[in-house]
């Protein structure tokens, strides 16, 4: 969703969220989220509350120094999440994506989860 700051983006995102019925992993991202590490801690975090113990499952989280790439936190995380078919549908959602630059992050981010 795009729209200039004050907009109502965020109000109008939460709503939705709501509405849905779902769990809400919901995380404010700001430009110091395009240090991938960082992101991918604070993701975890956010599904981890909505899903308590699946941080500690999909295994230890990046952190000082990061690794190459984030194929396998990704990869666990959403294994993690495919393996608890009773617990339903989350939604993620990346509130602030648009201060993302960091390529690393935006094509991780651009990965598909397992299809339903």
């Amino acid at each position: 969703m795009c729209g200039p700051p004050g907009s109502g983006k965020t109000a109008l995102l939460a709503d939705w969220a709501w509405r849905a019925g779902r769990p809400v992993a919901w995380l404010s991202l700001d430009a110091g989220d395009n240090d991938p590490a960082r992101f991918w801690r604070h993701a975890v975090a956010a599904v981890d509350r909505v899903r308590p113990g699946i941080a500690e499952r999909a295994g230890p989280l990046p952190g000082p120094p990061a690794p190459p790439s984030f194929e396998g936190l990704v990869t666990a995380l959403i294994n993690e999440l495919a393996a608890q078919p009773g617990e339903g549908e989350l939604l993620l959602v990346l509130d602030g994506y648009h201060l993302i630059d960091a390529q690393q992050v935006r094509a991780q981010g651009r990965r598909r989860a397992y299809p339903h």
